[in-house]
């Protein structure tokens, strides 16, 4: 008698990390004893993630040459090399850098344009000799003592302090300067604290007594929170860099000196220890990659993130009230979308139980003296 044969499907079995190269298969059992069918599967490949690696200028964001890139699976670890570009210095020779399981990554490395005698600077932010190449470095912002007492913010009144263009926007992306981070402050300053320094006169040469600033700058000087270049200037329509907005910032209050290993690229810098103060107290964060990057310019999101995190002033989707101003540039997908609203309405509110506010009235935008 002839052997009866008989159609089965054979389906593969998942396999987690593999990929079979024939799901199913339409086999022909016969009555031999010993049969067999042998599935085959490839290991898949991890997905890999690309770095974008920027060459800017510190201080200003200008691309000095074009971006290279990098490619990595999740978790792995790679050493990035700062490009020899001509004339300038990078903050940081190389670093390591670690692939996360996002979209988008970028690195920057910043550089500095090195004097005309190629040197650096000392202790003091005096510059040094050296070499050979061309324009000097703008000089680093003057660094006086810290006030005595420090001057204090307004904490418990939940003010707008940041005001929209005549356009109706409030451009949160946008680059934030000296002068509106000086005026920012000053209305955050308690009202007694704002009396006891309070002062329409400076030594800057480029702040003259019909600018508009001119209060707010002369106030936040006599305070001892904000200094100018040694050249005399205050550079008031300067874009204004992440540390120096943390320096102003940790000026409120007494600094933390615990040692701090947040960031890996604030080391020897000159606002150091304000940054590492500010990160210690949870009023800061850094990038994805571990640094602060202290020389890019921060935006006018970052810098209300900063502020609210310093007033803890906090709000969740369910605590904003009807009646809150809205920005038709501030949608609610922005990561900063709270943190603008929280910024530029006035409002009465309650603590929950969570901390985050409850806000219970919006008032009128607040007059500053």
């Amino acid at each position: 008698m002839e052997d009866q044969e008989v159609g089965s499907i054979l389906t593969a079995p998942s396999i987690p990390g593999y990929t079979v190269t024939n799901e199913s298969k339409n086999y022909i059992v016969t009555n031999s004893k010993t049969q067999e069918h042998i599935f085959y599967y490839t290991k898949n490949q991890a997905p890999t993630y690309t770095l974008t690696i920027n060459y800017l200028e510190a201080g200003t964001n200008r691309v000095l040459v074009a971006p290279t890139s990098a490619t990595g699976e999740a978790g792995k670890e790679i050493t990035l090399t700062a490009k020899s570009i001509t004339g300038y210095t990078p903050t940081r020779s190389s670093d390591k850098y670690t692939f996360s399981k996002t979209e988008g990554q970028s690195y920057s490395f910043y550089y500095n344009k090195n004097d005309n005698n190629g040197g650096g600077r000392d202790d003091d932010n005096n510059y040094t000799g050296g070499g050979t190449t061309t324009t000097p470095l703008p000089p680093l912002p003057a660094l006086p003592p810290l006030p005595a007492v420090p001057p204090k913010l307004e904490k418990d009144l939940h003010f707008d302090y940041i005001a929209g263009y005549p356009d109706g926007t409030i451009k949160p992306e946008n680059n934030i300067s000296r002068e509106e981070v000086a005026a920012i402050f000053y209305r955050l300053m308690e009202d007694d604290s704002r009396d006891d320094y309070f002062s329409t006169k400076n030594t800057f040469t480029d702040v003259s007594a019909d600018r508009w600033s001119n209060k707010h700058i002369s106030t936040m000087s006599n305070a001892g929170v904000i200094s100018g270049y040694l050249d005399g200037t205050f550079a008031p329509g300067k874009a204004i860099t992440r540390a120096e907005f943390a320096t102003i910032a940790s000026k409120f209050d007494e600094l933390d000196l615990r040692e701090n290993n947040f960031f890996t690229d604030i080391k020897g810098h000159w606002a150091e220890k304000y940054i590492a103060s500010a990160a210690n107290k949870g009023w800061i964060k850094g990038y994805a990659d571990k640094t602060f990057r202290p020389d890019q310019l921060i935006t006018r999101a970052e810098a209300m993130a900063f502020i609210n995190s310093v007033l803890n002033r906090k709000v969740d989707k369910d605590g904003i009230h009807a009646d809150t101003k809205q920005w038709p540039d501030n949608t609610s997908d922005k990561w900063y979308y709270r943190e603008v609203l929280e910024a530029t309405n006035y409002h009465d509110y309650k603590r929950n139980s969570d901390q985050f506010e409850n806000w219970e009235k919006i008032l009128p935008n607040r007059v500053y003296p």
